[in-house]
């Protein structure tokens, strides 16, 4: 396949990686709080019915089966440096529907992680 179709394959999974990330934040936002070392059976059992982490699980599977395609043709140093653009993209979804914080330093931090991608 050509590179560009490979790129197209590896932001959807990139894309589904920060879904991911949104969903099982949002799981365990609904949960509370986790002490390492109060997990228990209860907590697990919590963790993996919350229909948002096991929708996150999914969202991962589904990824890295899409990533894996992309790097079946291509190099992983042009494929990696990608991941970059999702660490933008989920900082502005965090915001927008996790109601995270998005000050002047995360703003300058998602400006420079952009310009070292390009």
């Amino acid at each position: 396949m050509q590179f560009n179709s490979m790129l197209y394959i590896a932001f959807f999974s990139i894309f589904l990686g920060i879904l991911a990330q949104l969903l099982m934040k949002k799981g365990v936002n609904e949960i509370g709080i986790i002490d390492i070392f109060g997990v228990n059976a209860t907590i697990v059992i919590e963790l993996f019915t919350n229909k948002f982490v096991f929708l996150g699980i999914f969202c991962y599977i589904f990824g890295l089966f899409f990533w894996l395609i992309a790097l079946s043709d291509t190099d992983v140093s042009k494929m990696y440096p990608l991941q970059g653009v999702g660490y933008v993209i989920l900082m502005i979804g965090a915001f927008f529907f996790l109601g995270e914080e998005l000050n002047t330093f995360r703003i300058i931090g998602i400006t420079l992680i952009t310009l070292g991608t390009f």
